[in-house]
């Protein structure tokens, strides 16, 4: 892999679209938070990350699945010398764009959900005020973004 795919697949990708959804989702937050966000229960933290993980996975990975087909048409990042179907593991990702975001969406979904039950559990969250959740949905929204944004721009480098 090339200096360029390492600066586009991380920075382009990871760290511009982790700042991206952390300021949607923290504007989103702002409008949709009540006083209080206790953990279980809607509207509540577990069930609106729920929506959001799937949501913003299924998105990201789309928006950038797309930009990245079109930096490589434009011959603005080379694509990946090896193909998604040869990898050992994005090879079983849907081919298509739409599909692929879809099961991104879903798996995102099943991994980080108790991950999130089992941190919250243990740091002994059961609410949240205003503006911790405001927060707190913006800033997991950015870690979600970083996770997902490099395997979706890595996994299109090796579709084109």
């Amino acid at each position: 892999m090339e200096s360029v795919h390492k600066r586009y697949i991380s920075f382009d990708q990871g760290v511009v679209s982790a700042i991206i959804n952390f300021a949607i989702n923290f504007a989103i937050g702002y409008f949709v938070a009540l006083p209080v966000m206790t953990l279980w229960g809607w509207p509540g933290i577990v069930a609106d990350s729920m929506i959001m993980i799937f949501l913003l996975t299924y998105l990201t990975c789309l928006v950038i699945t797309w930009v990245t087909y079109q930096k490589i048409g434009q011959k603005k990042v080379p694509a990946l010398a090896w193909r998604r179907k040869s990898h050992p593991v994005l090879k079983y990702l849907p081919a298509g764009i739409w599909w692929r975001s879809f099961a991104m969406g879903v798996i995102y979904l099943i991994v980080l959900t108790p991950v999130l039950v089992l941190v919250l559990t243990v740091l002994g969250v059961d609410s949240m005020s205003y503006w911790q959740f405001v927060t707190f949905k913006g800033s997991f929204a950015g870690l979600n973004a970083l996770l997902v944004g490099p395997l979706s721009a890595f996994s299109a480098l090796g579709d084109a």
